[in-house]
């Protein structure tokens, strides 16, 4: 049976990702599995509880991917980069309505995901910042707590139709412009060299 959830939960992640919460049903999920409802019914009663389940398993495996790239960086500078990185691909392809249904029609999914960002992800950023003062790469003067809640509300940012214009932009795009907008507004001028080392740019005066 526990191969039968796995299977599931893999069927469910590539479908709600690419079509949103709230448009795939069971029997959508059913049928592309080529299973029928009593064996899905089996390992989840109903609907609410997968998402609530695929929210919690895919927030645990980016904690996860976070801690390794925290443990494989070179410093501050480094980590935020890898970060960056990992997360345009992981919203690579990612249907924007997801997070929009999660809030309206998911409460309790909603509810881990903002656990999540408000704890785990609050925590990595202002470790991140402290570390990065420590390295001299980030200004000493710095209002550590300030900025990672402001860092954290960009993340909500991304996904609100309000604010940016999805014909014109994809989700992995706006978070990596609010990533780099953010970093260089909190760096020094050995911070600053460090970026453009790390992503290959090469800056003249016009």
């Amino acid at each position: 049976m526990a191969e039968v959830e796995n299977r599931i939960m893999q069927t469910a992640r590539e479908m709600f990702f690419r079509y949103g919460f709230r448009s795939v049903t069971m029997d959508d999920i059913c049928r592309s599995m080529g299973i029928s409802k009593k064996t899905f019914y089996r390992c989840y009663s109903e609907k609410n509880r997968l998402v609530e389940e695929l929210v919690k398993n895919t927030t645990e495996g980016n904690l996860s991917d976070i801690c390794r790239i925290t443990s494989q960086s070179e410093n501050a500078i480094h980590e935020y980069i890898l970060m960056m990185k990992h997360m345009a691909d992981f919203f690579l392809g990612m249907n924007p309505v997801i997070f929009y249904d999660m809030v309206k029609y998911y409460p309790e999914a909603y509810g881990v995901f903002k656990q999540y960002r408000d704890k785990q992800v609050f925590q990595v950023v202002e470790q991140n910042l402290e570390r990065g003062i420590k390295e001299k790469l980030y200004r000493h003067d710095i209002p550590v707590r300030l900025l990672a809640r402001l860092r954290i509300e960009e993340i909500s940012m991304v996904f609100t139709p309000e604010i940016f214009n999805r014909n014109e932009y994809s989700i992995a795009q706006i978070h990596t412009e609010l990533m780099k907008h953010f970093l260089h507004g909190i760096v020094t001028l050995r911070g600053h060299e460090a970026i453009n080392a790390y992503l290959n740019v090469h800056e003249t005066e016009n």
